[in-house]
């Protein structure tokens, strides 16, 4: 309905928003993407139906002020994931830049990553490091992500590997290989990298490209338990496409029930890195990340001693065996002073 295969010798970068009733901050948002440094670009914003009245107002000012600025609004309520699937479409740009209506784009961050991706044609997208800003009064941090496609690839199953406002995509690969967001999760983004990173070249700019809002009305605070769900059913999607025969719908990797819970877990785990190592090479990765799941459910009282749990599942997918033998040797010694001090 809404495809344009003609994409524009004339613009370079496509900026991709959906609004809804994003009124309180959009304003600095916009601002963020008309002041960027790099000029050649037009920013498509698709309004929701039912926007309210002050969203409105605030775009149709920006409209008048900025004629890069496309707004195509929504006759019936499509949703966040159509509606981004319908912006994609509708983008003429070699690349496409998303945007959400709370944060803000560093000034630079178009030109930092159209070079970025310039110097890297392989890559289907590549996003950046965030710096979170809290509304209650809370300092902001930095986030940051995996970098390079293996990272992100051994990353993806434990936690969401992109900040979607940070993601550029390459259009052309996208088009090529038909990719689009799902309308079926909760958490369209981890869906759409679950499917993305283990087929293409993806990675992360070390470097703050955007201010990630944190608020009450985002969208994940509001249907947290949902997100959650979304997630584990993400996670899930991963482990069959390695592990044909997993049939359950969700993987968990906290709030076990029982050890036998965790036990299925750790097969599961091992089974996915031991026979796809050419996709999970870091069993540096998997050993931080299991110490984690491990401690989480210790407080449960589920399993204690988390490193000695580790080497008895996982220490054989170590590649070296001096190596694997040694390490053992150092957290063996390391938990014995641990014993003998009477911690956990």
């Amino acid at each position: 309905m809404y495809k344009n295969n003609i994409i524009s010798q004339n613009i370079m970068v496509s900026v991709l928003m959906t609004v809804y009733r994003d009124e309180e901050y959009l304003e600095q948002a916009i601002e963020s993407i008309i002041n960027q440094t790099y000029s050649n670009f037009e920013f498509i914003i698709i309004k929701e139906f039912g926007t309210d009245k002050k969203t409105e107002q605030i775009l149709e000012k920006y409209q008048n002020i900025d004629s890069r600025i496309y707004i195509y609004s929504n006759d019936k309520k499509l949703g966040f994931a159509a509606s981004l699937n319908k912006g994609l479409e509708l983008a003429k740009g070699k690349y496409i830049f998303r945007m959400d209506g709370d944060d803000i784009s560093v000034s630079d961050r178009f030109a930092i990553q159209i070079d970025y991706m310039e110097k890297h044609p392989e890559l289907l997208l590549c996003g950046g490091y965030t710096k979170y800003l809290y509304m209650d009064g809370r300092k902001g941090s930095i986030s940051d992500y995996p970098i390079t496609s293996e990272d992100i690839r051994n990353s993806t199953l434990f936690y969401v590997p992109f900040a979607h406002p940070t993601v550029c995509f390459n259009r052309f690969a996208l088009d090529k290989n038909n990719i689009k967001y799902s309308e079926e999760y909760r958490t369209e983004d981890y869906e759409l990298w679950s499917r993305l990173v283990y087929l293409y070249e993806t990675a992360n700019i070390p470097q703050v490209l955007l201010k990630y809002r944190i608020h009450a009305s985002n969208a994940t605070s509001i249907y947290q338990t949902k997100v959650d769900e979304s997630e584990r059913r993400v996670r899930a999607n991963i482990v069959r496409k390695f592990i044909p025969k997993y049939k359950s719908n969700y993987f968990d990797l906290g709030n076990f029930r029982s050890d036998t819970d965790l036990r299925y877990t750790e097969e599961i785990l091992y089974q996915l890195f031991s026979e796809n190592r050419d996709v999970f090479t870091s069993t540096r990765f998997l050993r931080r990340k299991m110490r984690e799941v491990y401690f989480s459910s210790s407080k449960n009282n589920i399993v204690t001693n988390p490193f000695r749990r580790y080497w008895k599942n996982f220490s054989s997918l170590e590649k070296n065996s001096f190596s694997k033998y040694f390490t053992d040797w150092i957290y063996f010694k390391y938990h014995s002073i641990r014993d003998l001090a009477g911690e956990d």
